[in-house]
Order: structure tokens, then C-alpha cells, then sequence
């Protein structure tokens, strides 16, 4: 009982989804539609469409006697319309005149689909592709193409990078069960950002404070500056960076640039500027430490009160003998 409800179901399933169509046509081609069986000699042929009844025998129809029959038996619709439509049926007698084979076929002639048309609009970084379909049947469907292949993208218009798409040819096809159109390829000029190029690193000594610049080789629209102190981002976003001395003494200082398609850091760079250690007195001098020269100097204070309080107990001595 399970397997009849099922089989009733599934049969109701595919009469509501099927269309009925044995055979479909695009209006205005030629059509053959099928004898599917081989006449033998002696063999009558019929073929019948709504009043309409062709009569034929096999010689006739094999040696191309018959109007509208091919040699094969099929039956011609040359130019066919859309009234042209429906149920076409034959039926084959033997020489003894008994019905050796019968059969329906159900035409169905649609509409062709026209060949549709891209165009592109630029849009930023991005470039939208428009698929310009015009009048075109109602059983229509379209797919993009790139570089001449299948593309799993379905919405209309498309929207893609423009770097992405960049001197690719791009296409769209449009079609039903009768035709298929594929317009012509086309490619887009809008400007495409390049990938930025590594950085480098400038420094300048300024009184007390450092300047950090952040050089690029070419030029680039759109570009991001971020500062980074031994490899950590810091809150500073300006080029220059104008920082103290003593801040950024011994520190590894870096850039990072970055555009919507690249991201570039340069090598990390120190500085070798002056640190002043109290107002108007330098860290350095020479390329020497100041606490070289102060431990140097009191060094040198300390031998010579050495020598001079020496100087004085020996002059006392000799004065006392």
C-alpha cells in the first residue's frame, strides 16, 4: 500500500513540474520532428497534426517524393511558428496494411534568446560588470564568464576588485532550452592601486628631539602611515614623526604603509642624536660619553689635590728641620 501512495505521489510530482514537452524549438529554424523506427519497402507512413493528415508510402518518402517528409520519415517545419506547437503523431502499417508502430510527440516552439550586451562602470577600487539583457524570453537564464569560463557568480550587476579583474575579458550568456547568446568580451581601464613599495627610514637630528621620516620610492594614492617602536604599533599616525631624543635613544623605530591591495614595513631604524643630560649639556661628546669626560675630569681634581696636599706636608717638613 506504502509503495502505491508512493509511487502515485512521485508520479503526481513530476505531471505538476514537467512541462510535457517531447521536443523544443526555437521559432523561426527549421525542425525535424523524429520517426523513431526504420521504414522497410512496402511500409505506409502517416503523419497527422490536428486535421492535417500526410499520407505516404516508403518509396516515396526515401526517395524524397513526399512535401514536408525527410528521407528518414521525420516530418519538416520549415521556419517554424509558435502556433505551430503541439501534438504531431505517426503511424506505420506494414504491407498487409496492420499498424506496426504509433507514437505522440508533443512540440513545443519558444522564443530564441537575443545576444545580450556588457557593459562596465568604475566605482573606487572596485568596477561594477552589467549584464544588459534587453528583451529576452521569460524562460531566459544568464551565467558569467571570464576569460571565457564559467564563473560561480549569479548576481547582476557584478562587482568585483578592479585589480582583480584587470586585463581580464569579461562575458556574460544568456539562455533557455532553444538558444544560447554570449555577448562580446569586455575588458575595464579603471585605475587599479599597485601594491605599495617597501619604505625606508630618514632621521634628523633637531635640538633635542629626532625627526623619523617615512620615505617612500614612488607615489601611491590612499596610503596608510603607522609607526612601530621596537615591533610594538604606537599611537602616532603623522609623517614626520617628531619624537625626543632621549625617548626614542636606542630604540628600533619602523613605518608600516598599507593601500586596500598591499602592506609594506621597513627595516627598523636608531638614531645617534644628542641626548642632553641637564639643559645645554650633551650625553655625548665626540661620540664619547659625557660620564667619561666627568669621571675623567674629577680624576684628574683628585690626583692634582693629591699631589698638592703632598706638596705642602713636604714643605712643612723642611721647614721644621
Amino acid at each position: 500500500m506504502f509503495t502505491r501512495l508512493l509511487t502515485l505521489a512521485f508520479g503526481l510530482f513530476l505531471v505538476e513540474f514537467s512541462d510535457g514537452c517531447d521536443l523544443y524549438a526555437a521559432a523561426g529554424t527549421k525542425v525535424y520532428v523524429p520517426l523513431n523506427i526504420k521504414l522497410n519497402p512496402g511500409e505506409r507512413l502517416n503523419w497527422k497534426y490536428g486535421k492535417d493528415v500526410v499520407k505516404t508510402k516508403m518509396e516515396d518518402v526515401t526517395s524524397g517524393k513526399v512535401q514536408n517528409i525527410a528521407k528518414n520519415g521525420s516530418y519538416i517545419l520549415e521556419n517554424v511558428k509558435k502556433e505551430q506547437l503541439g501534438d504531431y503523431s505517426y503511424e506505420v502499417h506494414d504491407v498487409n496494411g496492420k499498424q506496426k508502430s504509433a507514437s505522440t510527440i508533443n512540440l513545443c516552439v519558444l522564443d530564441p534568446v537575443s545576444k545580450p550586451n556588457v557593459t562596465t562602470e568604475c566605482k573606487g577600487s572596485k568596477v561594477n560588470f552589467t549584464c544588459v539583457l534587453g528583451q529576452q524570453p521569460e524562460d531566459a537564464q544568464f551565467k558569467w564568464l571570464q576569460d571565457g569560463k564559467v564563473i560561480n557568480e549569479t548576481t547582476n550587476p557584478l562587482e568585483k576588485e578592479a585589480s582583480e579583474t584587470n586585463g581580464k575579458k569579461s562575458s556574460c550568456e544568456v539562455s533557455n532550452k532553444v538558444s544560447s547568446k554570449t555577448s562580446e568580451p569586455s575588458t575595464h581601464d579603471c585605475l587599479v592601486e599597485n601594491p605599495v613599495s617597501k619604505p625606508n627610514i630618514m632621521t634628523e637630528c633637531k635640538g633635542s628631539k629626532v625627526i623619523f621620516k617615512c620615505v617612500l620610492d614612488q607615489q601611491h594614492k590612499d596610503v596608510k602611515v603607522k609607526w612601530l617602536q621596537d615591533g610594538k604599533e604606537i599611537n602616532e599616525t603623522t609623517s614626520p614623526l617628531e619624537k625626543e631624543a632621549s625617548e626614542t635613544k636606542a630604540k628600533h623605530i619602523s613605518c608600516e604603509v598599507s593601500n586596500k591591495v598591499s602592506s609594506k614595513t621597513s627595516d627598523p631604524s636608531t638614531h645617534d642624536c644628542l641626548v642632553e643630560i641637564l639643559s645645554g649639556i650633551p650625553d655625548e661628546l665626540f661620540g664619547i660619553s659625557i660620564w667619561f669626560f666627568v669621571a675623567g675630569g674629577g680624576g684628574f681634581v683628585l690626583v692634582l689635590i693629591i699631589i698638592v696636599a703632598v706638596c705642602c706636608v713636604r714643605r712643612k717638613r723642611r721647614r721644621g728641620i
